[in-house]
């Protein structure tokens, strides 16, 4: 059978256009050959995925993103469609999370095993996720290091405003003030330094002499330690009673001390006792020929005469 010229260039185009359709959905990794199964997954927002990207369960591609378009219920929200080629079960709690695919900026849908006793089939709708895009990442880290810093800066710029005040002016006439006093005191530190240098052996007198009276002072103290304080302590306390009962027996009229003070007619005896022998003192002193008399050619004796009576004889 003979086949004309335009079924033979219909055949070709039909076949060119069939390995253009299967080269097209493999160059978007669908394989209209085998048998593949559909989930789907709705977004407030894509973040840049497109038709074709891949499909990934812990980093190995399974599948595509094999259509993107807008809900019907007029939301703005978009219904992603993926193609998974793998035969790998999941649970319907799984998630399609659109995470950056390198330094690239491409992207991909990366579906997210999570446990669950129902297992996802072909046509269900699994949760969507949107992974942190890199520079929302670091806006959130940066964003309170910024903050940080502008609160620095305002510090710092407060900081240099008041050094500059300080600094200024009859500040500045002070400070360089304190600044001589503090080197003068640095001087005098420097020569009391080099005084206590140059006095080094006498300073070690000092300490070994303190260092002796120390153990003096710790031999003085073992020596009273060892001194019966109680035995000293009763015998003064004896001492003490003895010395009231005597007290006590002169003031109450018993003994000879006691009528000497208590006893005023012995006191007045006394007293008249001592008038007379000065009276009598007093008349040798003033005759001692009337005592003492020693005649030689039997001359007369003088009459007696009263001797002066003093204040000691009022």
């Amino acid at each position: 059978m003979k086949l004309s010229r335009e079924l033979k260039a219909g055949i070709t185009a039909i076949i060119a256009l069939l390995g253009f359709i299967w080269g097209f959905n493999f160059l978007k990794g669908k394989d209209i050959l085998g048998s593949t199964r559909e989930f789907y997954s709705i977004y407030s927002n894509v973040d840049g995925l497109t038709e074709g990207n891949p499909v990934t369960i812990n980093g190995l591609q399974v599948g595509t993103v094999y259509k993107i378009k807008f809900l019907e219920d007029g939301s703005g929200k978009l219904l992603v469609t993926i193609e998974v080629d793998s035969d790998f079960p999941f649970s319907t709690n799984s998630a399609l999370e659109i995470r950056g695919d390198g330094l690239l900026g491409g992207k991909l849908v990366a579906l997210e095993v999570e446990p669950g006793s129902v297992l996802a089939e072909s046509g269900d709708t699994l949760r969507g996720k949107i992974e942190p895009a890199i520079t929302t990442m670091l806006n959130n880290e940066v964003a309170p290091i910024k903050e940080k810093l502008q609160k620095l800066i305002i510090s710092l710029d407060s900081t240099a405003s008041n050094i500059n005040r300080l600094t200024s002016g009859e500040n500045a006439l002070n400070i360089e003030s304190s600044i001589r006093n503090i080197n003068s005191n640095l001087d005098n530190l420097n020569v009391i330094t080099t005084n206590l240098r140059s006095n080094t052996g006498n300073i070690d007198a000092i300490i070994a002499n303190t260092a002796e009276t120390t153990q003096n002072l710790k031999q003085i103290s073992d020596s009273l330690t060892r001194i019966d304080f109680n035995n000293t302590i009763k015998n003064f306390n004896s001492l003490v009673t003895e010395m009231t009962s005597t007290l006590d027996s002169i003031n109450n009229g018993d003994g000879n001390l006691s009528k000497l003070i208590h006893d005023d007619e012995l006191y007045n005896n006394l007293t008249a006792a001592t008038k007379e022998l000065h009276e009598l003192l007093e008349d040798l002193k003033l005759n001692p020929k009337r005592y003492v008399h020693v005649s030689v050619f039997g001359k007369k004796n003088k009459e007696y005469q009263e001797p002066v009576r003093d204040s000691i004889s009022e």
